[in-house]
């Protein structure tokens, strides 16, 4: 239906326009002929009329333009003197106007033919010269009627040829629309059919035409969609199945973890009874303080140091396990008490004084002004953190100094900078330092001692108490961990 009329619309607009096109044409013809007619018979009033211009004999003159009646296409004329007064008008005895008339100055002060289309009318207008003085000028008045009734008999014979035209262009729209309209409607539906998900449905080609050329392809589509929608439910089936052994193999995993972290919780746990026994003895044993026990020897009292010092390492060992442990299960608890950031540093600070002194290096503690006064945190937690970041810088700087820096960091946050003078880190090794049982050198000839714990405990610690850090180094500069936290620990995120 659309295409019908869309084919009778071009078909009338096609004619329309032919129409209006001749109908113009006509009507410039018509008027450049209207002008050529009416120069030619000014001309031939000048020729005939310049002597009794030039005496003024109006009766002569009021003689020569009422000769004009025979002309069917004048419908009157004027006669003017040389500056635009009228003399004489066609079909009246008039006298000499006083008034000057409009048309005729304009037709004395110009040197050529004067025209102006009024409505239905030509109005034309000429000089009379005898020699360069200007004596008068005729001035005549032609009829379009002809014209209008020419353009009627285009307009009316234009809408014939329309109506027929759109006729012809009706029965043929009728008999192509039959022709393309079915195929399209058998594609229509095919395609509502697959947008459905019905890829089994396909178009009977029936021709050679662009409409069985379209069905073609159609169906080759619907055959490849088929492949690919099969590809796809393989893929899926694929997809799950490893998704199902994914999940398992992650359950069999977190198990695992879990179990191994049980077990060192509770080896630490067997572990560290003992050895604090042993610890117990040996401290009993270097004091003196057996019952009838013999004075030990330097050598023995060697011995016994020995004893102690490992023990304790031992110890500090067995407490990073314990708590990585409790940090990996979750079971890590929180205890939230206020505090003063000065005094809790400071202390912290003074307790690895030696070590710093030992090494000869300076251990600096700075407060910078927008420090906090008051946090809430978990103090052992905190100092456990501080005391590891600490002994590594300590560790790791052979001369100059460490630093720890405590200042505010944002909006309810403050943040504790630990910075050292030692021999950095390389950037390969940044991204792995926080984990489990990695240094930067894993060598067997290593120089520092350590188990990759430190560092690992300090983040897991630190992301318990809602904070973040970060490490900035380069081999050779020193390195600078920053801690930050929040001032008033949310306990309902611990």
């Amino acid at each position: 239906m659309k295409l019908t009329l869309l084919m009778t619309f071009l078909v009338i607009a096609g004619v329309g326009s032919v129409t209006l096109l001749s109908i113009q044409r006509e009507r410039i013809s018509f008027r450049a002929d209207l002008e050529e007619q009416a120069n030619a018979q000014l001309d031939s009033l000048s020729v005939a009329g310049s002597d009794l211009l030039y005496r003024l004999q109006l009766s002569g003159l009021q003689n020569l333009i009422n000769s004009l009646s025979a002309k069917q296409t004048i419908n009157t004329a004027w006669v003017y003197d040389s500056t635009g007064h009228l003399l004489v008008t066609k079909g009246t005895s008039s006298d000499y106007s006083v008034d000057l008339d409009p048309f005729g100055s304009k037709i004395v002060g110009s040197n050529d033919t004067v025209y102006e289309w009024q409505n239905a009318k030509l109005v034309a207008g000429k000089a009379v010269s005898l020699g360069r003085q200007i004596i008068g000028a005729f001035g005549i008045e032609l009829s379009t009627a002809s014209l209008e009734t020419k353009l009627a008999s285009l307009r009316d014979e234009g809408l014939s040829v329309a109506l027929f035209a759109s006729l012809v262009a009706l029965i043929i729209a009728i008999g192509m629309s039959r022709t393309l309209t079915e195929p399209l409607r058998v594609l229509t539906t095919a395609t509502q059919q697959i947008a459905q998900g019905d890829l089994s449905h396909t178009i009977a080609v029936t021709s050679n035409d662009e409409i069985s050329v379209l069905a073609r392809a159609f169906n080759a589509m619907t055959i490849r969609l088929q492949e690919t929608v099969q590809g796809l439910q393989q893929r899926t089936h694929e997809l799950q199945l490893s998704e199902i052994e994914l999940r398992k193999s992650k359950e069999i995993a977190e198990a695992a973890n879990y179990s191994k972290s049980a077990f060192l919780a509770s080896m630490s746990h067997e572990l560290r009874t003992p050895l604090n026994a042993v610890l117990g003895f040996a401290s009993i044993l270097h004091s003196g303080m057996v019952k009838d026990g013999a004075v030990l020897s330097p050598s023995q009292l060697e011995l016994l140091k020995k004893i102690e010092l490992n023990g304790r390492h031992l110890r500090d060992l067995i407490n990073d396990v314990l708590d990585l442990a409790k940090i990996e299960s979750g079971r890590m608890t929180v205890t939230i008490t206020e505090d003063r950031p000065e005094t809790l540093l400071n202390n912290t600070v003074d307790a690895m004084r030696s070590l710093a002194i030992n090494k000869g290096l300076e251990l600096n503690l700075v407060f910078l002004q927008d420090a906090p006064e008051v946090v809430l945190c978990d103090t052992r937690k905190l100092q456990q953190i501080v005391t590891n970041l600490i002994g590594n810088a300590i560790k790791f700087t052979a001369q100059g100094e460490v630093c720890v820096e405590v200042g505010a960091s944002g909006l309810d946050y403050w943040q504790i900078a630990v910075r050292d003078t030692g021999i950095g880190i390389p950037e390969d090794a940044r991204e792995h330092i926080f984990d489990k049982f990695q240094q930067v050198d894993t060598t067997d000839r290593r120089e520092y001692e350590g188990t990759g714990l430190g560092l690992a405990i300090v983040k897991g610690l630190i992301e318990t108490l809602q904070g973040t850090v970060k490490v900035q180094s380069a081999l050779g500069n020193g390195s600078t961990f920053v801690v930050r936290l929040p001032q008033r620990l949310d306990r309902r995120g611990v």
